[in-house]
């Protein structure tokens, strides 16, 4: 069976506006003043994501992607989180999205849509990211981080389907996701692992989670050049 990418063409062609927007369960564009706390989620559902108790994640404008500022996290920070009934995604197709800058390639918890079962993406060290669904590395990237560099990531899961992950616009890793995410409270995590000791060291900008459409399939996927538009 073929699959064709519902994105078809350019990215340019669709920067102005997203025709997925309703499926789309947080856009977190990360922008805001140095230091600040608040994470404006512009996704219609406006659910901003909060620190992990004990957190010092900021928003920074001294790195960033787009919008003038980022999200900052340190090995010393559990990240940010936001618990809601929205990110239960079951058999749905879904895809996640996000630009991050590392400071190292030292193992490090990145982002996870779920905490139990597992469901996450992370890198060891050397720099490989692994896509980590219910327990299990079901893709290693072969393609490693680049310390202090801005990388576009995203995981586009079609169900019962063959599903990619991305690294700056190519397919570095596929395989069948059939896996039911079926969790009793849906949470996200960015920047970290609440219960674990290898939490993000660097920025995350544009993070965007859509339940309902995968938007990629094939070997590439467009590059942003620009921040993920807030509305249809």
């Amino acid at each position: 069976m073929s699959i064709s990418p519902v994105y078809p063409g350019t990215w340019a062609s669709h920067q102005a506006s997203d025709p997925f927007f309703s499926d789309v369960v947080n856009l977190s564009h990360f922008d805001g003043t140095n230091g600040s706390t608040t994470f404006t989620d512009s996704s219609s559902l406006a659910h901003n994501l909060t620190l992990v108790a004990g957190a010092n994640a900021a928003i920074s404008t001294t790195a960033y992607e787009f919008g003038g500022s980022s999200l900052r996290t340190n090995k010393t920070s559990n990240g940010i989180t936001a618990t809601n009934t929205a990110y239960s995604v079951g058999t749905q197709d879904y895809t996640v999205e996000w630009w991050m800058n590392a400071d190292s390639t030292a193992e490090q918890d990145i982002l996870f849509i779920s905490e139990v079962p597992d469901y996450g993406f992370y890198n060891l060290a050397g720099g490989d990211i692994h896509v980590y669904l219910n327990t299990v590395d079901r893709i290693v990237s072969g393609t490693a981080l680049v310390a202090g560099a801005w990388t576009f990531c995203a995981y586009s899961r079609h169900y019962n389907a063959t599903s990619n992950f991305y690294i700056n616009g190519s397919s570095v890793g596929s395989w069948t996701d059939n896996l039911n995410i079926n969790v009793v409270s849906p949470v996200l995590y960015l920047g970290g692992y609440p219960s674990g000791t290898f939490q993000f060291s660097g920025y995350i900008d544009d993070f965007r989670f859509t339940i309902g459409k995968a938007r990629y399939s094939g070997s590439t996927c467009p590059v942003p050049t620009a921040a993920f538009p807030n509305h249809s």
